[in-house]
């Protein structure tokens, strides 16, 4: 479930301290957060450096930047990093550049859990995830899941597989 929309609907520590982290990780997986600022031990509130990283997340990904994690940045951040919530490559696709850029960071973070060599960083536009998708759909039309190789054209299928493979689609068959 996504934070509370404000402090009110706030329910436990246990229940902020839990959010909070999953927020973090989530933002450092992406790059937006260094993984080497840590919270201050026992602050139940987003601290400087989140706030930030949130906004700019928000800003990269077209959302409204106020710096909260409420339903739609949850939404946003649960599509680009978790493995269980669905990607919606066409929409994500029909956003201007300057609103994909947290979805070329999340290629650059799919393909580096895949094992595929990483991009360099940052990664904030097709060009720079460009060579990371071909070797994708290079491995992808080898495991017979794609029937062309990448193209401008069908860059949404090729992300559409992107975002539904998980590692044990690389391990063959006994």
């Amino acid at each position: 479930t996504p934070l509370p929309e404000d402090r009110s609907q706030v329910v436990t520590n246990a229940f902020i301290k839990t959010r909070l982290r999953t927020v973090r990780s989530r933002l450092v997986w992406l790059g937006y957060l260094d993984e080497k600022e840590k919270p201050e031990p026992g602050r139940l509130f987003i601290g400087y450096s989140a706030r930030r990283a949130i906004k700019d997340f928000q800003a990269e990904a077209g959302l409204t930047v106020d710096g909260w994690v409420g339903p739609e940045t949850w939404t946003a951040l649960e599509e680009l990093v978790s493995f269980e919530h669905p990607l919606s490559a066409a929409e994500w696709l029909s956003k201007p550049p300057q609103h994909q850029r947290a979805l070329w960071r999340a290629v650059r973070l799919r393909l580096s859990v895949l094992g595929l060599p990483k991009l360099p960083k940052p990664c904030q536009t097709l060009e720079t995830a460009w060579p990371g998708l071909v070797g994708f759909s290079e491995l992808a039309l080898r495991l017979k899941l794609m029937k062309a190789p990448l193209t401008q054209k069908n860059t949404q299928k090729v992300l559409d597989l992107l975002f539904e493979f998980h590692r044990e689609d690389f391990v063959p068959e006994a």
